[in-house]
């Protein structure tokens, strides 16, 4: 499964993390408006 996440704030580097750690997630894509929130994430 492919995950879009939008926002690299708070909620969405919890998302990040959580689902990162998910066997069927197969590839995510982080966006968010600030490119260094994202790449951190």
């Amino acid at each position: 499964m492919k995950a879009l996440v939008i926002g690299a704030g708070g909620v969405g580097r919890a998302m990040v993390n959580i689902a990162s750690r998910r066997s069927f997630i197969t590839s995510m894509v982080i966006a968010d408006r600030d490119l260094s929130r994202a790449e951190q994430a």
